[in-house]
């Protein structure tokens, strides 16, 4: 699953027209400013997205993949963002107490440890019916169910939305995509009177 936060190149072809004799420089200046917008942004992401669902820093950076859109030297249209992308979530990832593997060996149903799971922030469910934690052989902690009609294996490991699926929703996409715009702009400023600062240096 992915998605793509693309930024509208404002100003990239007054930029263009500053640096007409130095095409090269130019597109460095784009480039280097889509560069600047894109990381930025990622950041405001990462905010907008811990600000709603219960996922740490950590959780999100190791289902979340970031692959660069930047502008080719050659044609004429010019793009430039960011993909994100990444699979489906384990809902371990989220806030999930207990967090780790309960004895519930020999306890009748109505004794066991309840799992108590939030994703959205403050908005918990509560004794989630057939989930439990369990560490598997790797090393790897997730919370299980069993499958329709089992009475103990087979066991799935349960999973909430992708990243792109999370950004899509509540309006986090525009929101992205303007800043990452309103930043381009600004930074292209900079990096072309940068460029221009470069060459008056050679003269």
């Amino acid at each position: 699953m992915s998605i793509n936060i693309v930024c509208r190149l404002e100003g990239a072809e007054r930029a263009k027209s500053i640096l007409a004799d130095y095409p090269n420089r130019a597109h460095k200046a784009i480039r280097d400013s889509i560069i600047t917008a894109s990381k930025s942004t990622q950041a405001e992401m990462n905010r907008l997205v811990k600000e709603r669902y219960a996922i740490s820093q950590s959780n999100l950076r190791s289902v979340n993949k970031i692959i660069p859109i930047l502008p080719e030297k050659s044609g004429d249209e010019e793009k430039g963002g960011f993909i994100t992308q990444g699979p489906r979530i384990p809902t371990i990832k989220f806030s999930v107490i207990p967090s780790t593997p309960q004895s519930q060996i020999g306890l009748r149903r109505d004794h066991r440890t309840n799992v108590s799971v939030m994703v959205v922030k403050g908005v918990a469910t509560v004794a989630v019916p057939n989930r439990f934690v369990v560490g598997v052989r790797s090393g790897h902690i997730g919370l299980f169910h069993r499958v329709a009609g089992s009475a103990s294996l087979p066991i799935d490991q349960s999973y909430r939305p992708a990243i792109a699926e999370l950004i899509r929703s509540h309006h986090i996409r525009p929101k992205l995509e303007a800043k990452m715009t309103e930043t381009f702009q600004k930074e292209l400023i900079r990096q072309t009177e940068r460029q221009l600062k470069l060459l008056h240096q050679k003269k």
